[in-house]
C-alpha cells in the first residue's frame, strides 16, 4: 500500500484499551481536546440503535498474520486435531456462566470433554481461577506459544470485540466464533458461527479430515483479517486525516 501526504501535520487521534468503562463512551460522543477522532476498537458494536457517533472511527486492533506466524510458527503436527477452546466457554459449560471463575468443575468438565470427543483440547483456565489477568509480563508470549500448538479455536462464550479469536487467526488457526461478536463476525463465515462447543468440535474433526478445506479455510481468513484489520481501518483514518491513500498491494484484496 502507498500513501502520500496532503494534510496538516497536527492530526492526533487516540484511543482506550478497555471498552467497558464511561471514558470509552465518552469518547464516541465527545473528543478530548486537540485530537481529530477517537479510535473506535470495538467497531461500533456498542452502538445504541440508530444512534450516531460522527467523531470516532471504527478502528479495530491491527493485526500481520505473516509476523505472528514468524515468530510463533504452528507446532501441529498430528494426524489428530487440536483445539483451542476459550476458557469462558468450558466454564459456561461447566458453571452455567461464563463469568466468575474457574472451578473444579471445569477441571471436570475439560476432563470429560477429551474422553468424550477424542479431541486433545488445550485451553488457559489459570488466569480465572483467582484474580482475572494478573500474571507475569512473559504471559503474552507464552499464552501465544501455547495457542500456537492448535489447529481450531473454538469461542461461545467470549466477551468485548472478540480478540482471542483475532489472535488464533492470526497464528493460522481455524475459528469458530459467536455472531455476537463483531471481531468473530469480521473474520469468521456464517457457516463457522452459531454452533454449539459439540457441534464446533464436530466440524472441525471433519474438516481436519480434509487438507485442502483447511488450507482454503485459512486463506479466508487471511484475507479477512487483511481487509478488516489492515487496509480498511487504515483507510478510514487516512480519509479522516485528509490524507491521500491508495492501495498498491493486490495481493490484499
Amino acid at each position: 500500500m502507498a500513501v502520500r501526504q496532503s494534510c496538516e501535520a497536527n492530526n492526533r487521534f487516540y484511543f482506550h484499551n478497555e471498552h467497558s468503562n464511561e471514558w470509552y463512551n465518552r469518547s464516541r460522543r465527545e473528543l478530548a481536546p486537540g485530537y481529530v477522532a477517537f479510535l473506535d476498537h470495538m467497531c461500533g458494536a456498542t452502538d445504541v440503535t440508530g444512534e450516531n457517533y460522527p467523531c470516532s472511527i471504527s478502528f479495530p486492533y491491527l493485526r500481520d498474520p505473516q509476523t505472528m506466524r514468524g515468530c510463533f510458527p504452528s507446532k501441529s503436527n498430528s494426524a489428530h486435531p487440536a483445539v483451542w477452546v476459550d476458557a469462558r466457554t468450558i466454564m459456561l459449560q461447566a458453571n452455567g456462566s461464563p463469568l466468575g471463575k474457574w472451578t473444579e468443575a471445569c477441571d471436570e468438565y475439560l476432563r470429560s470433554l477429551e474422553l468424550e470427543s477424542g479431541i486433545r483440547i488445550i485451553t488457559r483456565g489459570e488466569i480465572y481461577r483467582n484474580y482475572y489477568n494478573v500474571s507475569s509480563t512473559a504471559d503474552a508470549a507464552a499464552y501465544l506459544e501455547d495457542m500456537s500448538g492448535a489447529d481450531f479455536f473454538i469461542s461461545i462464550a467470549a466477551s468485548g470485540a472478540g480478540q482471542s479469536l483475532c489472535d488464533a487467526a492470526s497464528l493460522g488457526l481455524v475459528c469458530f466464533g459467536s455472531p455476537d461478536l463483531v471481531y468473530h463476525r469480521m473474520i469468521c463465515p456464517p457457516e463457522r458461527l452459531n454452533h454449539s462447543l459439540w457441534s464446533a468440535l464436530a466440524s472441525a474433526a471433519d474438516l481436519y479430515g480434509s487438507a485442502a478445506r483447511m488450507s482454503a479455510a485459512i486463506r479466508q481468513q487471511d484475507a479477512a483479517l487483511r481487509l478488516e484489520f489492515q487496509f480498511e481501518p487504515v483507510k478510514r483514518l487516512f480519509k479522516k486525516a485528509g490524507i491521500s491513500f491508495y492501495r498498491s498491494d493486490r495481493n490484499a484484496e
